[in-house]
């Protein structure tokens, strides 16, 4: 496979936020490891996105609990309406990215970056509406083909770990599967060339004892049901009647990080405080979905990243590609697209699986 050349964007927003702007953006351009140049710009308050966005949030979340409960229900009406919230979404963002006092910074980034190189674009933010932001509708995407953006936390440190292994391991955890179909999950699991360990409605103590396993794992995969809350960052469900936190178990984390555990999906809804809670913990990185996610999407994404991924795409490409197919299927579940995210530690160089 030839691989494409690298650069990477890390775009601080610092401490602003959507209701008051930003102050101080600085975006820089590194290539090799090395900065290329760096700029710094201002955002102002874009208080009709967030307004939009909470819309946008409220429409999409009602259509994908309909197709939740009942795939078969007919729901036009609802796409028809969220793919006219999706083409003001689009306007609105590209209004606010290309205002007066950011302008300079688009440009900065079309003169210094190239067209056939690959993009890692990383936002660094600790704002959730940030991360929820879609930042992939600005058009200045529009002549990278190859980007994709990430998001990272404004603290981060490198995890020290000599672990190489000569076959990829995964720990795959099937959690509650209450109206969800797994079975899609499963099977792109186990049509990768790896040693496998599967894990069905596990307790916490099973989970715990093998997230210690110091042999290590390369890659940690959730299906199931999820959520994001406030206090406690994210909640998986592990069974029928237990259900945990990242922090239950963060010395485990932590463990399987020191030995080598690279990266984490969580194929569930609403997994963003699940990926940041990881990213507390310094692992290098982490998927999860924006939102509420449709079983099939899930199981389509998954499918699609896995195949992209076991053939030695990084990352950020592997992403790119199943989002890509997601898109086609966009006239069933609009917007599908923009559910899955990537979360990265800057620290540390995205790892393939080869």
């Amino acid at each position: 496979m030839t691989e494409k050349r690298c650069q990477t964007v890390i775009m601080n927003l610092g401490y602003g936020s959507l209701y008051k702007g930003f102050p101080q953006v600085t975006v820089s351009v590194l290539a090799n490891g090395r900065v290329w140049g760096q700029i710094i710009g201002k955002l102002p308050a874009a208080r009709k996105i967030v307004q939009l966005k909470n819309q946008f949030a409220i429409k999409s979340g009602i259509m994908f609990r309909k197709i939740t409960v009942n795939p078969n229900q007919q729901t036009n009406f609802s796409i028809s309406e969220i793919k006219t919230l999706a083409q003001e979404y689009r306007r609105l963002c590209n209004d606010w990215l290309q205002s007066r006092s950011f302008r300079p910074v688009a440009d900065f980034l079309r003169e210094n970056l190239h067209r056939d190189n690959e993009i890692h674009f990383i936002i660094q933010t600790d704002d959730r509406q940030l991360q929820k932001f879609p930042w992939h509708l600005w058009n200045l995407f529009d002549r990278y083909p190859h980007s994709e953006v990430a998001f990272s936390p404004l603290c981060y440190e490198r995890v020290s770990t000599s672990v190489k292994r000569d076959r990829l391991r995964i720990l795959a955890v099937f959690g509650c599967d209450t109206q969800l179909n797994l079975e899609a999950d499963r099977q792109a699991l186990e049509n990768l060339s790896a040693e496998t360990i599967f894990l069905f409605k596990p307790t916490r103590e099973v989970l715990n004892q093998q997230l210690w396993d110091e042999k290590g794992w390369d890659l940690f995969c959730f299906s199931g049901h999820s959520w994001t809350k406030t206090d406690v960052g994210g909640i998986i469900c592990l069974n029928e009647t237990e259900k945990l936190a990242i922090a239950d178990l963060n010395k485990a984390f932590s463990a399987a990080i020191k030995h080598g555990l690279k990266l984490a999906i969580f194929n569930s809804c609403d997994g963003f405080g699940l990926a940041n809670a990881l990213l507390n913990l310094n692992i290098p990185q982490a998927i999860a979905m924006r939102d509420r996610i449709p079983d099939r999407v899930a199981q389509d994404f998954l499918t699609s990243f896995l195949l992209g991924y076991s053939r030695g795409h990084s990352i950020f490409t592997s992403v790119r590609q199943a989002k890509e197919k997601l898109h086609s299927g966009d006239y069933c579940f609009p917007c599908a697209s923009w559910l899955p995210a990537i979360f990265q530690n800057p620290a540390l160089e995205p790892i393939n699986a080869d």
